[in-house]
């Protein structure tokens, strides 16, 4: 049986449509697709739009709080100096980026940053996201506003992710950043083809150990919060597409719930850009 594929699938009980899922990346709407518009229309459909955690300042203030390294550490203190200013190096060359403002943050965000940065060309595009533009959208179309996670669940899940793996990841990421940018290039391109599995599966291998913490359990309480929500509005919800697909994927576990979950193949509408 062929697995379908689509970033957007709209969710049915009793015939009844409650609304929409939309798997997305951290990149702005204009870097995947030519044609954002189309989410904009099926947006309008809905009267509430959730995504993870709330976007507005307050929350991100409040998770601001929440990226620096524990007890004051610096990462030019967990790292050899010789590596340290090797990373710099490579930084300022691949990325015109100094390493100084993310000293004293997690590893997490600076590999999410340069993460962004290696699929971007337009440096307007920078610290975009779809999440946000659906949120903004939705807000200025003054919709209800919602959110799948809570903010000290979204919290705790940074928390628990161990410091030692961070630093492996970023020290993998940094000793050769060429091959860094081609996989995350090849994950947009995984993406832009909808193919929600197959993202899955690469998203599942590339955090390896965490992967109960950032996906499985996550996805357990995401889903839940889906079915609250939608059992009082009709929601466009907006979320990382990893968390689609999987035994233990927000799309099995909705449907486990007694949902109808069909894809809106949307290829067309979206008119995917080429890298």
């Amino acid at each position: 049986m062929t697995k379908k594929k689509s970033l957007l699938w709209e969710i049915k009980r009793d015939n009844l449509s409650k609304g929409y899922l939309f798997g997305t990346m951290h990149v702005s709407g204009k870097v995947a697709f030519s044609n954002f518009d189309y989410i904009y229309n099926i947006i309008d459909k809905c009267d509430c739009l959730a995504t993870e955690i709330s976007l507005d300042i307050d929350t991100q203030k409040e998770l601001g709080k929440h990226m620096k390294l524990p007890k004051n550490a610096r990462l030019s203190e967990l790292l050899s100096e010789k590596k340290y200013l090797n990373y710099s190096n490579e930084l300022q060359k691949y990325f015109d980026l100094s390493i100084e403002p993310f000293n004293s943050l997690m590893p997490l965000f600076l590999i999410n940053f340069i993460t962004q940065k290696s699929l971007i060309q337009d440096a307007s595009q920078l610290n975009q996201s779809m999440d946000a533009e659906c949120w903004l959208y939705a807000k200025n179309n003054n919709l209800r506003m919602e959110s799948v996670e809570s903010l000290d669940d979204h919290i705790n899940t940074l928390y628990s992710i161990p410091l030692t793996y961070q630093l492996k990841a970023l020290k993998s990421a940094l000793s050769n950043l060429p091959k860094f940018k081609k996989k995350a290039k090849k994950m947009l391109e995984v993406y832009m083809s909808q193919d929600i599995h197959k993202l899955y599966k690469t998203s599942k291998k590339s955090i390896g150990e965490i992967k109960k913490v950032l996906l499985f359990d996550r996805n357990i309480k995401m889903a839940q919060r889906i079915d609250e929500i939608c059992d009082q509005h009709k929601t466009f919800f907006a979320f990382g597409a990893g968390h689609l697909a999987g035994e233990i994927g927000i799309i099995r576990l909705l449907k486990q719930k007694g949902y109808t979950i069909q894809p809106l193949r949307s290829a067309k509408e979206l008119h995917a850009t080429s890298t």
